[in-house]
Order: structure tokens, then C-alpha cells, then sequence
């Protein structure tokens, strides 16, 4: 309860300055994100899932300070099953026929990025702090999931770099059309002490969504 109330609060806050603003935008996507995994196949831990496709839904709220710069705070949903490899202290994604333990990712990115306007369509840039909050829901024992739990939460292995681009194509003043490209890159890999390569849980997302201005 109280990481879903900090979830809650990050997204409230850098979501507050819609108070300050004559308008605001809403922008509805749908997708799907790549996970690599590097625990596949190493020290027993079993053919179950190399870079496993997922799809994702979730809502941004950019905001901009001109034509050319803003913040996009934004929050996706993905779910997949975990295993938790207790002997070598991993958690890896796995195929839901090894594996009945659900996880629901909160993911929170709060990026800066600068546009290019053009005639018909637009371009942004973006680069920000992103936050995966991983929830066991259910499956296996309640030590299990608490196990995965603080794997997931130790070493603050919820932070990541987040950047992409994304184009804009207005469909009329208050409605337009998006296509988003973005990648997730596991900084906590740096200090954390997972024995894994760097490149372990780094995510690609392509997604499409309906901008609304009000």
C-alpha cells in the first residue's frame, strides 16, 4: 500500500501544474515494450523466456512552457510473470506456462524534451528520470512474492534514464494523432549487486495514442 501512495504522490505532483496552465493535454496510448533479460539460460536458471514482448496501456499529460519545450509526465501499465531464482538472488520474466506468479509494472517517467513544428505534423525529443514500480499480484506463496518484492525494491532498482522521440499529426484543434518510440535504460545496474550484465531489464516501447486538447 504505501508504494502504490508513492506512486500516487509522484504522479500528483509532477502532474500539479496543470492548475497553472489556460489548457491541458491528455494523450491515451497503446503499445508494446520489448524486456531484455539476461538471466535466460545462465547458471541453470532454465530456458523460460529470453526478451519477452508485452503489451502496454497508459495516459500522459505534456505540458507545455512554449511552442518547442515541455515535460510529459506520463504512467503505462505492463504485466508479466516472474520467477524469483533465490540461489542466485534474480528475478527474470518468464513464459506464463513456467510460471503463475504476476507482476504489474507502474511505470512513471518524467521527461524534458524540445519540438520541431512543421506544417503538418510534429517531432519531440525527450530525456527524464523513470521509475518501474513492480507489484507481485498474486501466484506462488506470500513469502515468495515478498521475496520478489524486495528484489525488485532493493538497491532502488526502481530507477531508470528514460528517452525516445515521438511524432504528432494534428487531426483537427483538439484532437491529434501520436506515434511514440522510447527505451528504458536500467542506470540502477550500476550499483546494484545483481551479477548480471548492465544491459539486463532494458526496455524498447512503440506506441500510438490520441492527443486531446482542452
Amino acid at each position: 500500500m504505501k508504494r502504490i501512495q508513492l506512486i500516487l504522490i509522484l504522479f500528483l505532483l509532477c502532474t500539479s501544474a496543470l492548475a497553472a496552465v489556460d489548457h491541458f493535454m491528455l494523450e491515451l496510448v497503446s503499445g508494446v515494450t520489448w524486456l531484455h533479460n539476461e538471466a535466460y539460460g545462465r547458471d541453470g536458471a532454465g530456458d523460460k523466456d529470453p526478451d519477452p514482448i508485452v503489451y502496454k496501456a497508459g495516459l500522459s499529460f505534456p505540458l507545455y512552457f512554449s511552442e518547442t519545450l515541455f515535460i510529459k509526465p506520463s504512467l503505462t501499465v505492463i504485466a508479466k510473470s516472474w520467477e524469483y531464482v533465490s540461489e542466485n538472488n534474480w528475478a527474470m520474466p518468464v513464459d506464463l506456462m513456467w510460471q503463475d506468479l504476476m507482476v504489474i509494472s507502474l511505470l512513471l517517467d518524467i521527461p524534458f524534451g524540445y519540438q520541431l513544428n512543421f506544417e503538418n505534423f510534429s517531432v519531440g525529443f525527450f530525456i527524464g528520470p523513470a521509475f518501474d514500480f513492480r507489484i507481485p499480484v498474486w501466484g506462488e506463496e506470500q513469502s515468495v512474492r515478498d521475496d520478489l518484492a524486495d528484489y525488485f525494491y532493493s538497491d532502488f532498482r526502481i530507477f531508470n534514464l528514460s528517452g525516445g522521440f515521438f511524432f504528432v499529426i494534428p487531426l483537427s484543434e483538439k484532437i491529434a494523432f501520436t506515434l511514440n518510440a522510447d527505451s528504458w535504460v536500467p542506470v540502477h545496474n550500476f550499483w546494484s549487486n545483481g551479477g548480471l550484465p548492465f544491459s539486463d531489464g532494458f526496455m524498447v516501447t512503440l506506441s500510438a495514442g490520441v492527443r486531446f486538447t482542452f
